[in-house]
């Protein structure tokens, strides 16, 4: 909005001020609120410095947020691993114990039966060959008797053991089951928990960024509200500050005008007088070329003139003579040239001469008597 006002006033006063001028007014409006351009400037750092905090500030959650999800996610996963790993393992270890176990009773009952048996044929087997071949056919159906028991009782104790190793090998195998689905219930839940607790912090965190926003929206409509209260102001002095300076330019401008005018007018008429003594200077230098010229001509022609027309010019002199009456001395000077036979008749001689035709001066005779002077 400054950029605006400040490029229409310029306008306004490119429009408005006379040529030459527009650059006294930009300088003034450049300089006249120097301190109030600095304050809002400040002021507009100071918002967008808020808004780059808030924007940092929310970065710097995200982060956390998602450090401690991860760190929590991992931790409660790390935990029920390792339970549900110690959970098999006890299992696998129980179940071990009681087959061995189960498996070890089977094999002692199984040889202390055998032994039993043994020890039994044996006696049998002694007592026959003591006693005679009836006896020994006795003790020996007897012995296969006993053996036959003691093989069934060994395979009866072998097959409840295979049978108690069997039922818990299943118990073990129920249990890992149930240790597995007990994990996967376990990661269900953990993920489930997971999700929550991000809902949770991308409410929390959203909530946190529109309370900033609107902080920030709010801080920004403060300032510009200032910002329009201050221009209106500034716009209020400019228009009279560039009124005044408009009128002080303008009557400087008039003034610079008329003075500019004066002095061309000296300057115009000094050059005008120095061109005209100039080119006066130089007709007189090239009249005087040509009359000397023509001086130094005539007196040539004047000199051969002269001397063609002398004879002529005593025979004009003559007649001058007699109009004016001074004949008969003038005469004389004549009469040594005429004879009687071809003399002239006495010329009558009036007072009264007739009126003569003006003389003709020319270039020529104005120029002899320039030189004569």
């Amino acid at each position: 909005m400054r950029l605006i006002l400040i490029t229409s006033l310029a306008t306004l006063s490119a429009a408005v001020i006379t040529p030459g001028a527009d650059k006294l007014v930009d300088d003034a409006l450049d300089g006249c609120d120097a301190l109030l351009v600095k304050q809002l400037r400040a002021e507009r750092d100071a918002a967008y410095k808020a808004r780059d905090d808030a924007v940092a500030a929310k970065d710097a959650a995200e982060a956390t947020a998602q450090r401690l999800a991860t760190d929590e996610a991992a931790k409660a996963a790390q935990e029920a691993r390792s339970d549900c790993e110690a959970a098999s393992v006890a299992a696998l270890e129980k179940a071990t114990a009681a087959s061995t176990s189960a498996l070890a009773a089977c094999e002692a009952s199984s040889a202390a039966e055998l032994e039993k048996a043994t020890a039994a044929s044996a006696a049998a087997l002694t007592a026959c060959e003591a006693s005679s071949a009836a006896e020994l056919e006795k003790a020996t159906a007897a012995s296969a008797a006993a053996l036959k028991q003691a093989t069934d009782a060994s395979a009866a104790a072998t097959k409840d053991a295979s049978a108690q190793h069997a039922a818990a090998l299943k118990e073990a195998t129920d249990r890992i089951e149930a240790l597995a689905r007990e994990k996967a219930s376990l990661v269900d839940e953990h993920d489930r928990a997971l999700a929550a607790k991000d809902e949770y912090y991308v409410a929390a965190h959203s909530g946190a960024l529109a309370a900033k926003d609107e902080q920030h929206r709010a801080a920004v409509e403060s300032v510009e509200e200032l910002l329009n209260s201050k221009h209106e102001a500034v716009r209020a002095s400019l228009e009279r500050r560039l009124k005044d300076d408009t009128e002080a330019l303008a009557k400087r401008h008039a003034e610079e005008l008329a003075r500019d005018a004066e002095e061309d007018a000296v300057e115009l008429q000094e050059a005008v007088t120095a061109a005209i003594k100039s080119q006066n200077e130089k007709h007189a230098q090239v009249i005087e070329a040509e009359l000397k010229r023509q001086e130094s001509d005539f007196l040539v022609w004047h000199g051969d003139e002269l001397r063609r027309r002398r004879p002529h010019n005593r025979l004009k002199k003559l007649v001058g003579s007699i109009r004016k009456g001074n004949a008969a001395k003038d005469q004389k000077t004549l009469s040594f040239r005429r004879t009687e036979e071809g003399a002239e008749p006495d010329v009558q001689v009036s007072q009264e001469s007739p009126p003569s035709e003006p003389k003709k001066k020319g270039l020529f005779r104005r120029i002899s008597k320039k030189s004569k002077e």
